[in-house]
């Protein structure tokens, strides 16, 4: 494969795992004010035992409640797509490094030293 290949090969690939962020990203974003409440539980209780008054959450802008759910689905659809994320890089580099005709790979041709 010339180096263009390679580049084009990289390029699909984090394609396609950009795709399974946004995706995954959607998914968490149907379920935001459930993650929501799950992560703020232990401190809710730690709230309600310490100072025995209700908790609430409080934005001070208008844009912060969207921003924050956003940034929560974000986090979990990364979180979510770690895995293909991995598979897709790791796919790009093991067709990178192997080469067919010799059988060979990155760590026994490239990093060998060529006598003159």
């Amino acid at each position: 494969m010339s180096v263009w290949e390679h580049w084009d090969e990289l390029g699909v690939r984090i394609l396609k795992a950009a795709v399974c962020v946004a995706v995954t990203t959607i998914v968490a974003w149907c379920f935001r004010e459930r993650l929501l409440a799950l992560l703020i539980t232990p401190y809710q209780h730690a709230w309600e035992t310490r100072f025995h008054k209700a908790f609430v959450l409080q934005t001070l802008a208008p844009a912060d409640a969207f921003m924050g759910y956003f940034e929560l689905s974000l986090t979990a659809g990364i979180v979510a797509a770690v895995p293909i994320i991995f598979y897709q890089l790791g796919r790009s580099s093991a067709r990178t490094c192997t080469r067919k005709k010799s059988g060979s790979s990155c760590r026994s041709s490239s990093f060998r030293r060529r006598s003159s």
